[in-house]
Parts: C-alpha cells; sequence; structure tokens
C-alpha cells in the first residue's frame, strides 16, 4: 500500500492530508470558522481534484469548533463525492464540538459519521454513502 502525506499548518487551523490506494483521509485539527475556512478549503479541493477515484474521509477528531462556514463546505464537499461517485465518510466522536453541530443543525443524518478513522474507513470500502445509510456501488 502506497502512501502519501501532506500538511497546511496555520495560526488556527492545521490540515494533513493522508493518502492511500484507496482512500484519502483528510486530518483536520484547530478551529473551523470563516477565517480559517480558506485554508480547509484548499486542501478538500485539492484532494477531490487529485485523487481519482479514491473514497474520502475527513478527519474531525482534533477540531475544537466548527461554524457554519465548515458546515457549509462538509456539505458541498459530501456532494462532489456522490457527484463523482466516490465514498464519503465524515470522522467525529460523539460529544465532539463538530458532531454536536451536525446534530443540532440536522445534518447529521445526511453525512456518514463515524468514531474513528477505521471506521470511517471500512465504511467507505463498503459501497457509497447516501444520507446516511451505506449502499452499495453497482457492480460492486
Amino acid at each position: 500500500m502506497r502512501r502519501e502525506r501532506t500538511g497546511v499548518h496555520g495560526n488556527l487551523i492545521d490540515v494533513r492530508v493522508d493518502k492511500t490506494t484507496s482512500h484519502v483521509v483528510v486530518h483536520i485539527s484547530g478551529e473551523l470558522d470563516m477565517v480559517t475556512a480558506p485554508v480547509v478549503n484548499t486542501a478538500l479541493d485539492t484532494a477531490t481534484a487529485t485523487s481519482g477515484d479514491r473514497a474520502l474521509v475527513i478527519d474531525l477528531t482534533a477540531l475544537s469548533f466548527m461554524g457554519s462556514t465548515g458546515l457549509a463546505m462538509l456539505l458541498e464537499t459530501r456532494q462532489r463525492c456522490v457527484d463523482n461517485g466516490r465514498g464519503f465518510a465524515v470522522v467525529s466522536p460523539s460529544g465532539s464540538p463538530p458532531r454536536r453541530a451536525l446534530e443540532v443543525t440536522g445534518l447529521f443524518p445526511v453525512m456518514c459519521v463515524e468514531e474513528t478513522v477505521t471506521a470511517g474507513v471500512r465504511r467507505t470500502g463498503m459501497g457509497w454513502c447516501v444520507n446516511g445509510r451505506t449502499k452499495p456501488r453497482p457492480g460492486g
């Protein structure tokens, strides 16, 4: 398995991208708001544009704050993955700030949210995640 790692660091946000032959995992730590969103958006755009058909897992485990800008970014990235037939999952442990934001806004049911990166990778490997449920890929 080939693994590639890149990273971007800012004052309030750090983004690290790990790529394997089947998955891209974007680890985001710090605070995701209007100020830090451009850094994260660029990383997500690059990850989706340069990763072929690999599944995307967004790890929010180390995120201490996520505002509405971050929620919108997750929705947009999820939609790009769905449109391109790529697996997609979000990692956000129970009780974490991002998970609470997803639950309070009603977005939790449409996202494929897992507790760990391993669970997110496993879920995206099983098929497409649509409205919180995993569905087998056609022909897969």
